[in-house]
């Protein structure tokens, strides 16, 4: 909080972190450089080290675990696990649990990953839901579903699909309109 100038009701625990707030309010940031960019952004979580490091306007983020969003600038993301949610970007409306869950996302908006690199590649992709470790790993399309572990991995391209159940995969990576249920 070395730079603040205005801002009230914000906590910082740990080297860096928080140092650049000048008018932000009502964050909390604990480890090294947790959301040591933000300026104005406000209502905020940082728990980890480098978590919301390069986060300096977005609002209503919540990070927690190492490098969590670490270079992400949306608003209205979450991040829970190693390097989620990690690339830089201003992606919005995020949800991403698991170490690597959508790590490489730089403007998607509104994707849900829950579980270890699911949806990990990622890159602008919108409206696409993964549950389950390495869950439409490889995929940059869009309005995707996957249920399971390693479901539409496949997956690079295509959109509008759906797949549940272990293995669960694309017939291409470019599918679209495709459902595949059972494993694969």
């Amino acid at each position: 909080l070395k730079s603040n100038v205005g801002g009230k009701y914000n906590l910082a625990v740990g080297v860096f972190s928080l140092i650049a707030n000048t008018t932000g309010e009502y964050n909390a940031s604990f480890g090294t450089e947790a959301s040591g960019s933000n300026t104005t952004g406000e209502k905020n979580t940082a728990i980890g080290h480098y978590a919301l490091r390069l986060n300096s306007t977005g609002n209503e983020n919540t990070a927690v675990g190492y490098r969590a969003s670490a270079f992400h600038k949306g608003t209205k993301n979450t991040a829970v696990g190693f390097e989620s949610l990690s690339s830089s970007g201003e992606g919005n409306e995020n949800t991403a649990i698991g170490s690597h869950a959508l790590k490489s996302s730089t403007s998607g908006h509104s994707n849900t990953a829950v579980g270890k690199s699911s949806l990990m590649d990622v890159v602008t992709g919108l409206y696409n839901t993964a549950t389950g470790a390495h869950s439409l790993e490889n995929t940059t399309g869009n309005h995707n579903t996957a249920i399971g572990y390693n479901t539409g991995a496949s997956l690079t391209s295509g959109s509008n699909n759906v797949y549940i159940g272990k293995d669960a995969n694309a017939s291409s990576g470019t599918s679209t309109n495709e459902i595949a249920i059972g494993q694969g």
